[in-house]
């Protein structure tokens, strides 16, 4: 492992192992919401079995109070240092190795019990998901979801509960045998980038992404990720980059 990429994921799993309250923003752990017992920063698969899967849960902490809800946008992106993006984490697209192995969720984690939801979300899905491969960014895919409610709901403001946002499943087919697709060993990191809040036309929305000066509770880690530097933005944003996400 490359010296510096060792010590930023040092850095990385200290800050997460010793955060002590979430912060505003967007989060995102595995097996359970972030506070959640149970969650868990890294996910270390053996990739020798075609069933099972892992679950990739996002929430959120909403700092301002904010009525008439009509739903949720959600941006994560994955990727990895290395100059290829492994076939075994390319889903959706027609084409790709394992098409529909990544499956969305409004099903909260069994267990949850700071994690609260809101009986009034109705359907959503993966809107796009698409890879940003470029110099700057690396080697990344992007993955935009979508939440409707059923009715206008309120939700945040100060000492406002974490709120659960969706479930990612990943799937383990074709990872071993005849036609299975290569890169499960490969190590990956995930982060939950941003979130927009909207309301009715007329009324503002709100987006928000994490303050990735805390601690990185926005980020969770694939088979002890040595690509986080690389593979996903580890860089402050401004509020104008993160709505960009949304065009």
């Amino acid at each position: 492992m490359n010296p510096c990429r060792r010590l930023f994921t040092a850095l990385l799993l200290a800050a997460v192992c010793c955060a002590t309250e979430a912060h505003a923003g967007a989060h995102l752990r595995w097996d359970a919401c972030y506070r959640d017992p149970g969650s868990t920063v890294n996910k270390n698969f053996a990739c020798d079995t075609n069933t099972g899967s892992e679950t990739i849960v996002g929430s959120m902490f909403i700092p301002d109070a904010i009525t008439q809800i009509t739903g949720f946008e959600f941006v994560l992106d994955y990727g990895t240092g290395v100059p290829i993006f492994p076939s075994w984490w390319q889903f959706k697209n027609a084409g790709t190795c394992r098409q529909n192995s990544l499956a969305f969720s409004l099903v909260r984690p069994p267990g949850a019990v700071y994690c609260v939801e809101y009986p009034a979300l109705g359907a959503g899905g993966i809107g796009s998901l698409f890879n940003i491969n470029n110099t700057t960014d690396g080697y990344r895919t992007r993955v935009k979801m979508v939440v409707g409610a059923a009715e206008n709901i309120s939700a945040g403001g100060p000492g406002s509960p974490e709120v659960f946002g969706f479930v990612l499943t990943v799937n383990h087919t074709k990872t071993v045998g005849t036609g299975s697709c290569s890169g499960c060993t490969i190590p990956i990191c995930l982060a939950f980038e941003s979130f927009r809040v909207t309301r009715p036309v007329g009324n503002s929305s709100y987006t928000y992404g994490s303050d990735r000066s805390l601690d990185p509770d926005w980020i969770i880690t694939w088979q002890g990720s040595d690509g986080c530097a690389a593979g996903v933005p580890a860089r402050n944003e401004t509020w104008g980059a993160v709505k960009q996400l949304y065009r």
